[in-house]
């Protein structure tokens, strides 16, 4: 997702007029009608099986023109409410946010659909809307085509199929490989279907950001909201629960050398090295907050530089941190 300044830059002219036509990833609407609301849901599927897509309310047609929108209208359009509807109606879940950007003193409403990562977005139950003028069926897939979201053609079913074996045999790998990076033994699997997962208390839980949006955790030992609803089931005490950083950014971390540097340690790639023997002593590795690994390098965040910081080891202290004392 682009952020408002930029997808208001993209849209407008220095004039406010508007640059962009409807496209495979946009869509105008002059304003919100609750009555239409069946329409509005079947475009976000046809997003969420495409590549995703703004539905933007406050724009006039034909010609193209910035009116904004009331903001009462924005009322409607509440996660809560919005959210429920698409969840009783499609399977997987589309994932969206609501942004409500001003242009000129103008309000809009613009309603962006991430691609989904499971496909196909199917229709899970009839809906109608009040005029009758739009309906979804149970069964179908909606797929957006240039400016109009319509059921999915063959080519693009099988496509869309492909991609997602593709994408499946891909994460076989990438897991057979991670197991045989951090060696089997030091591996728990987390079952998404059953809610279970072989877990040894004290070990640390880490959660991927793609995958903690699939599960649904609730307070006091009741897990699914609806049926079918991925869920942990955890029994007695889980603690050190922690976020994977989903997308490490090499401008926000640093390497051990460069955290060494910054620790006022000596250049040096031994194992024994101070750097090490303090990474080592506060188990910083345990740390998905401080520690994250990519293509086998090691990274440390600005968090756990500070957090070292504190300590204010020497090179000579540091040297001694994990020596046995007799």
């Amino acid at each position: 997702m682009i952020s408002d300044n930029k997808l208001l830059d993209e849209l407008f002219d220095k004039n406010d007029g508007v640059k962009k036509r409807e496209s495979t990833t946009l869509e105008f609407k002059e304003v919100y009608n609750k009555d239409d609301l069946v329409r509005y849901i079947k475009i976000m599927a046809g997003f969420a099986n495409a590549k995703g897509g703004y539905i933007i309310f406050g724009i006039k047609d034909n010609p193209r023109t910035l009116v904004g929108i009331n903001s009462n209208s924005i009322e409607g359009l509440k996660s809560e409410v919005l959210t429920e509807i698409l969840n009783n109606h499609f399977d997987p879940e589309i994932n969206w946010e609501l942004l409500t950007p001003t242009r000129s003193e103008k309000q809009l409403a613009v309603l962006y659909v991430k691609e989904s990562i499971n496909k196909p977005v199917m229709c899970k139950k009839l809906k109608q809307s009040p005029n009758q003028k739009h309906l979804i069926e149970e069964g179908r897939i909606y797929y957006r085509y240039n400016s109009q979201t319509k059921e999915i053609k063959y080519s693009e079913l099988k496509n869309l199929l492909n991609e997602q074996q593709e994408m499946e045999n891909k994460r076989w790998r990438e897991l057979i490989l991670n197991i045989a990076q951090a060696k089997p033994q030091n591996v728990a699997l987390l079952n998404l279907a059953t809610g279970n997962m072989p877990y040894q208390a004290d070990k640390t839980v880490i959660i991927d950001q793609a995958l903690i949006k699939q599960i649904k955790f609730i307070k006091e030992g009741k897990f699914v909201e609806s049926d079918g609803a991925p869920a942990l089931k955890l029994i007695g005490e889980v603690e050190g629960v922690n976020l994977l950083k989903e997308n490490i950014s090499l401008s926000e971390w640093m390497t051990t050398m460069e955290l060494g540097e910054k620790l006022n340690m000596p250049k040096g790639r031994s194992g024994l090295h101070p750097t090490n023997q303090i990474i080592k002593h506060h188990k910083i590795k345990n740390n998905p907050k401080y520690y994250q690994s990519k293509k086998n390098q090691h990274y440390y965040s600005q968090e756990c530089y500070l957090f070292l910081k504190e300590f204010n080891y020497s090179a000579d202290q540091a040297k001694l941190l994990n020596k046995e004392v007799i």
